[in-house]
């Protein structure tokens, strides 16, 4: 018996366990070899391997949180995580600081950390509604104003390729 199955899953996060049930198969029926072919899919309107964690208040998803005042607004993500974009509200200009492990760290206009006398001015974000970041792996950044405006930060886009894939049949 040949049975073919499907699981469209470009909506679904890559972390964590993913249980798929074979519906078709037959009670009683016992598998004695299985295909796997992973084929990656973008979700709709987004990019290829990217994800983005939507914050509602202070809570995002996957346990990332947020801390924003008048002056910076600060995002946790209880992980490491590879930044890629940032949307809301007031971050015209912000400038972006990456947590090296405990430690705050400027970043320039090239990505990289900000040394004494660097050339390369801080990294700012374009547009008040937010823009690309960096591909930096941190457990939390921030974004400071150089003056007051209540930044606000709804969602923010990280790079997450698949790892570690394991298949397991079985219940």
């Amino acid at each position: 018996m040949l049975v073919s199955e499907s699981f469209e899953g470009s909506r679904a996060p890559f972390e964590g366990d993913r249980l798929l049930m074979l519906h078709s198969l037959p009670e009683g029926a016992q598998v004695t070899s299985a295909t796997v072919t992973l084929k990656p899919v973008a979700p709709p309107g987004g990019v290829l391997f990217e994800e983005r964690i939507t914050f509602i208040g202070d809570q995002g998803d996957w346990g990332a949180r947020k801390l924003e005042t008048n002056l910076l607004s600060e995002v946790d993500f209880h992980a490491r995580r590879t930044l890629s974009s940032v949307t809301g509200n007031g971050l015209l200009n912000s400038t972006l600081q990456v947590d090296i492990g405990g430690l705050y760290v400027r970043i320039n206009s090239l990505g990289t950390m900000v040394i004494p006398d660097d050339p390369n001015p801080d990294y700012t974000i374009p547009v008040s509604t937010g823009g690309p970041l960096p591909s930096l792996a941190t457990q939390k950044f921030k974004l400071t104003l150089p003056a007051t405006g209540n930044p606000r930060i709804d969602q923010v886009g990280i790079r997450s390729v698949p790892s570690n894939l394991t298949l397991r049949l079985g219940s």
